[in-house]
């Protein structure tokens, strides 16, 4: 390694360090550094994809703002996008250093790929996002009856729901509640419930301790 970004400018002392620890890691995961180019490490696999983590720096983000390796990949032209997205999640999730955050997201490591010329696809990772079934395709359901039950199941977690009693809430159903005024904060419940709160006793809990007091001419009527 050496103390130079790939645009010649110097790397100093405290970057480098943490640097260097970096490549030490690489190297126990079986990574080797480009003999032509300094601070690039790379890993060839058996099945002709190679993994690259640079920390050279690029012209967006200078080595010296994040001296954690950047990873990305060259996949064989046959290989299914699918295939491509579960290798790079299982190579740089195991890695824990990515520049991409201890927890990898696909999705954002696609965004980066495509920025550094190198493909990615958005699909699932071959694994059924429903029934979680290794079909082994692009897409993100194995079958048409899983995609049907993953739609209805979010498309009612969307429905709005009563704070109190839970009940669906239709559009003429639902009312904004005050629990809050100075604060502007408001729940959404149901019309019985709402009367409950203002006209009965068992829900006084949700009356709010600053509620707009009635003019006395109007508690008097």
């Amino acid at each position: 390694m050496k103390p130079v970004d790939k645009f010649g400018n110097p790397i100093y002392a405290k970057t480098y360090e943490m640097m260097l620890g970096f490549g030490c890691l690489l190297t126990k995961h079986g990574y080797v550094e480009s003999f032509e180019k300094p601070n690039l490490f790379y890993r060839k696999a058996e099945d002709g994809t190679v993994y690259f983590a640079d920390m050279r720096g690029t012209d967006i983000v200078a080595i010296w703002e994040d001296p954690s390796p950047l990873f990305y990949a060259q996949f064989p032209d046959n290989m299914p996008y699918w295939q491509r997205s579960r290798l790079a999640s299982m190579e740089f999730s195991d890695l824990e250093i990515c520049r991409l955050s201890f927890e990898f997201d696909p999705e954002e490591y696609c965004i980066v790929a495509n920025d550094l010329g190198i493909y990615m696809s958005n699909s699932s990772l071959g694994w059924c996002d429903w029934c979680g079934k290794d079909f082994q395709r692009d897409g993100h359901f194995c079958c048409a009856e899983c995609e049907q039950a993953h739609n209805d199941y979010y498309t009612k977690m969307l429905i709005e729901h009563c704070k109190i009693c839970n009940k669906e809430l239709g559009d003429k159903e639902e009312i904004r509640h005050h629990v809050n005024y100075k604060e502007n904060i408001t729940i959404s419940i149901c019309r019985s419930c709402h009367l409950k709160i203002h006209r009965g006793k068992s829900l006084s809990d949700y009356i709010p301790v600053d509620a707009p007091q009635k003019p006395k001419y109007l508690l008097s009527m």
